[in-house]
């Protein structure tokens, strides 16, 4: 049995539950996010640091916006969702704001990527920046 625990970093007081949990089932498999370090038994953390993104205030043409490692993982899990989409000029400020707004992090850009297939164009845009909590 797989048990996921997104955001963990909020509930680390949590921790011997979780531990007594792993304890008592000897199958039972934890898959935790946290910024930070989880200090389960026997747990193995794995860094995931922040890939680096433009600056939201600034943004560069399409073609080297594309070369942020961001804002690709952000296209590639993109097209996955919503086969077609492509960076352009229309939406290049909102993918930029996503990504600086989700602090370039691997897991949360992937999430906000996927809810294209479920979205117009963009999940957010610079004019509604209401929209883009995530």
């Amino acid at each position: 049995m797989l048990l996921v625990l997104d955001n963990f970093e909020h509930l680390l007081q949590a921790a011997s539950t979780v531990t007594e949990l792993l304890v008592s089932g000897p199958n039972l498999k934890i898959l935790a996010t946290s910024r930070s370090p989880c200090t389960f038994t026997a747990s193995t953390n794995f860094l995931s640091p922040p890939l680096a993104l433009p600056d939201p205030l600034c943004v560069p043409p399409v073609q080297e916006l594309s070369q942020y490692p961001a804002v690709a993982l952000f296209v590639q899990r993109a097209v996955a969702a919503k086969p077609g989409f492509e960076l352009n000029l229309e939406n290049a400020a909102a993918v930029t704001e996503i990504c600086a707004r989700l602090d370039g992090l691997p897991l949360a850009i992937e999430l906000a990527a996927a809810r294209l297939k479920f979205s117009r164009p963009l999940p957010c845009s610079p004019g509604w920046p209401a929209a883009c909590n995530y």
